[in-house]
């Protein structure tokens, strides 16, 4: 069955998936924080996927465990997704951002409308590099801040404050109700999206960012065979990541999501493949393998008691109203 999906077809079931559970997630959530202000008397369990959106509490989480060898267990999801996704980049590339994250599927529908309005545009190589600082500028903050700018105490200190217990309320809030500025800026980035392929991913986003600097060390890569390559361009057009692949004999670069479109797309049989430790693999084996790095970790964090939320509920409770109501 996986070898007669295409790889953009695989990538779309992939992403349709991972946002239904997103949306699942705020939803179930949502009931949650009724139950937990006392706007519903229906008790409904807090779903510790939502801790997905909390990256900087899973970043402060890595160092404490790195530091302490001791789990976070106020945001513990966090802290295995995080771990999850930088395992997918060493072995499979980025492909957390292609299959996993919801924006990228957000960012593929922007893509799309942009073509077909004729929107798309892709900058040159310097003015790409030059968009791409932000990202990595921000990715260089949030390291600074929290491996060599915070010591230890104060990394406890953050963890057990009441700001981070309801982080995960205060990131649902900002999603029901946007500021106007939110909103413009939101609009924005839209617009952006669907003139510049892959705007938010390739130029802003500090996640994508540390994971496209740690697929560099990835032993799975995307070969182009020069001798039978027709200089087509076909795989530069197709690519979400902008990369100029009809360039490249092996596509190294931090915005290869491992996708394929790029195979796909190549009207030349067997000149473009995805190869591991220098064997050919098929091209459903980025998508899937995510998944089943994703899956494998809620499973191991889960079966180890480091995936649910290990604080009392009235304090929970306490918190979310005090901060909330």
């Amino acid at each position: 069955m996986l070898e007669k999906m295409t790889p953009p077809v695989l990538q779309r079931v992939i992403q349709s998936m991972f946002l239904v559970l997103c949306l699942h997630t705020g939803w179930q959530f949502h009931r949650f924080l009724l139950w937990a202000t006392g706007a519903s008397e229906v008790f409904v369990p807090r779903p510790a996927s939502v801790e997905a959106f909390l990256p900087i509490a899973a970043l402060m989480g890595l160092r404490r465990l790195l530091q302490t060898g001791a789990w976070d267990m106020v945001h513990p999801a966090a802290l295995a997704i995080l771990l999850a996704a930088m395992v997918t980049a060493l072995v499979l590339r980025k492909g957390f951002c292609g299959y996993v994250c919801p924006v990228g599927l957000i960012s593929g529908m922007l893509n799309t409308l942009g073509r077909r309005l004729s929107l798309s545009r892709v900058p040159g190589p310097w003015a790409a590099r030059l968009l791409s600082v932000p990202k990595y500028l921000a990715l260089g903050f949030f390291i600074y801040t929290v491996f060599f700018g915070m010591d230890l105490a104060a990394i406890e200190q953050f963890a057990t404050g009441p700001y981070n217990y309801v982080a995960d309320a205060r990131m649902l809030r900002f999603f029901q109700s946007p500021s106007r500025t939110t909103m413009v800026v939101l609009a924005a980035l839209l617009v952006l999206g669907t003139v510049l392929r892959s705007f938010w991913c390739r130029y802003l986003c500090p996640y994508g960012a540390l994971l496209g600097l740690l697929s560099w060390a990835s032993p799975t890569s995307v070969r182009r065979d020069p001798a039978t390559c027709v200089q087509c361009g076909r795989c530069t057009r197709a690519c979400p990541g902008c990369i100029r692949v009809q360039d490249m004999e092996r596509v190294l670069s931090p915005e290869c999501l491992g996708c394929m479109r790029c195979q796909e797309a190549c009207p030349v049989e067997g000149c473009i493949s995805l190869r591991a430790a220098g064997r050919a693999i098929p091209s459903w084996v980025t998508g899937v393998g995510s998944v089943a790095v994703m899956l494998g970790a809620w499973l191991l964090a889960l079966q180890a008691g480091l995936w649910d939320q290990r604080v009392p509920m009235a304090m929970l409770q306490r918190f979310y109203r005090m901060f909330l109501e």
